[in-house]
């Protein structure tokens, strides 16, 4: 063997010495503390405030679609997030000004004649409020007497608040005719 020989095979003992000994302070040096805690002093907490309601508003309106709108929004802020009422469309049968809650779908007619021009309306010239109504206000309306009325004032405390008015028709003992003749007389 040449000198150059044992030279090149006493360096390549040495990188691969070197080599080794590195690799192991990499290893080392890589462990993971024993003992991480999560820790959330410091950020901002966030409350249902801040995040808002999602109301989904469909029917006749420009852009339906879900929306997050402030607590303590009204239904017509959710419509006018939605692009308003559209055209063609009516917003008889809803109540305008009744806050929304979150979760809820809002539904805007598509039918064009409002049902106080269709049908009787309540004292007043006004359809009668189905989320407001007293017994004996609902008794008044045809077809329901004080039993039914208190069905209906029973689902409102079991359901919280209509949301729609075809919704009158889980009422146990509210069948197709009679739903069709309230349909015309009452509104959210």
């Amino acid at each position: 063997m040449t000198t150059a020989a044992v030279f090149i095979a006493g360096l390549a003992v040495v990188l691969v010495a070197v080599g080794w000994s590195f690799m192991g302070s990499v290893t080392s040096s890589n462990s993971v503390p024993v003992e991480l805690k999560s820790t959330t002093q410091g950020l901002p907490t966030i409350s249902a405030q801040d995040i808002g309601v999602l109301v989904h508003v469909v029917g006749g309106v420009n852009h339906p679609g879900i929306y997050q709108i402030s607590p303590g929004s009204r239904v017509i802020d959710a419509v006018m997030a939605a692009g308003g009422i559209a055209p063609g469309a009516s917003d008889c049968g809803i109540n305008l000004a009744r806050q929304v809650s979150d979760g809820e779908q809002i539904v805007i007619s598509v039918d064009t004649a409002c049902s106080a021009e269709k049908g009787q309306v309540h004292a007043g010239g006004a359809l009668l409020s189905l989320n407001n109504a007293t017994a004996e206000e609902l008794d008044g309306l045809p077809g329901i007497g004080p039993t039914l009325a208190q069905r209906i004032l029973e689902w409102r405390e079991a359901n919280g608040s209509f949301v729609d008015i075809n919704q009158i028709n889980d009422v146990p003992g509210i069948g197709d005719k009679l739903f069709e003749t309230l349909r015309e007389l009452v509104s959210l």
